[in-house]
């Protein structure tokens, strides 16, 4: 009975954060369009008094709204994550409303204590998913940018135009690269000049190899020179610098060796003394001084271990 009460308590909050979702993105579509209007009103901006106040208050606030989902949006494109802000906000409630089911009916957890651990543990998770996914998607980034400019140098030395050029860097590489080139080639198509490309290429983006590209190809424009020799030396200057980033992990990977055995040591010995004696460990769970002082332990552990993480990681 217990089950069956769950499993409907977890499909009814799933529908709820579906719906979620839904709202969610309609009311993003109207706050577009009354930004939109608000904008391109000349008399808005001439209110004055308590009317033209309260009148003027739902567009910025609207604004800050819209910069905040532009914001997440900006991040799971930079993550390549195929979601809008609102439909990620919306799964991070579905996770957090299922985590706070499962903590009150299996876990006996208090109602309040249910939620406030849901939600956080589902804003900690999509954190860490962003963040996980973005330093993923920038190291294949890292690694294919030497191999993708040797490619267009070639075709620029055979005498093909830019155009052509990107399209045979398209042909040859994989994702996450080949999507962003094939990108660029279709700006190139419909007139966007070649600085102008790359400039949007590493907004998008936001890895500093592609910067670095953005950047010298900007220069080159600027002052003259040969395209195709600063784009060879760019290939080598990326090279080196990812053999330099793989050294550095290499004679880090103590710290971050040490900085995982000792986060899960803690969990380990629980276990086992579980196992060995289950009542052992029921102070820190049926006493309030047992659940403060482990909570104080987890937080301490978590602290240790990001300090170990943060000093095996150099910026190269």
């Amino acid at each position: 009975m217990t089950l069956l009460l769950f499993l409907g308590v977890l499909l009814t909050l799933t529908s709820f954060g579906l719906l979620a979702i839904v709202s969610l993105d309609r009311q993003r579509q109207r706050r577009v369009a009354r930004i939109s209007r608000a904008l391109g009103n000349p008399d808005m901006t001439g209110l004055s008094g308590k009317q033209g106040t309260k009148r003027g208050a739902k567009p910025r606030k609207a604004a800050r709204i819209m910069l905040f989902g532009a914001g997440l949006d900006g991040a799971l494109e930079k993550a390549g994550i195929a979601l809008r802000g609102s439909d990620f906000l919306g799964v991070l409630f579905v996770c957090g409303a299922g985590i706070a089911t499962f903590a009150y009916f299996m876990l006996a957890v208090p109602a309040l204590s249910s939620v406030v651990s849901g939600l956080l543990v589902a804003g900690l998770g999509g954190w860490s998913v962003l963040r996980i996914s973005t330093a993923r998607r920038a190291s294949a980034f890292a690694a294919q940018m030497p191999s993708a400019l040797d490619t267009f140098a070639r075709a620029l030395r055979a005498g093909r135009p830019v155009s052509e050029a990107l399209d045979v860097v398209v042909h040859n590489t994989e994702a996450p690269l080949k999507p962003e080139m094939e990108k660029c080639r279709d700006m190139l198509a419909l007139g966007h000049s070649l600085n102008d490309t790359l400039r949007r290429l590493a907004d998008r983006v936001d890895v500093p190899e592609v910067r670095f590209f953005s950047v010298a190809t900007h220069l080159q424009s600027e002052t003259g020179g040969n395209l195709v020799e600063t784009i060879e030396q760019l290939s080598e200057q990326l090279r080196e610098r990812l053999k330099l980033k793989k050294k550095i992990r290499a004679l880090s990977a103590e710290s971050r060796a040490s900085a995982m055995i000792l986060g899960a040591l803690p969990f380990a010995i629980a276990a086992v003394l579980y196992a060995i004696n289950a009542d052992y460990l029921l102070p820190l769970v049926n006493d309030a001084r047992g659940r403060a002082m482990a909570a104080l332990g987890l937080i301490s552990l978590v602290a240790g271990v990001l300090v170990l993480f943060r000093m095996g990681k150099l910026d190269v």
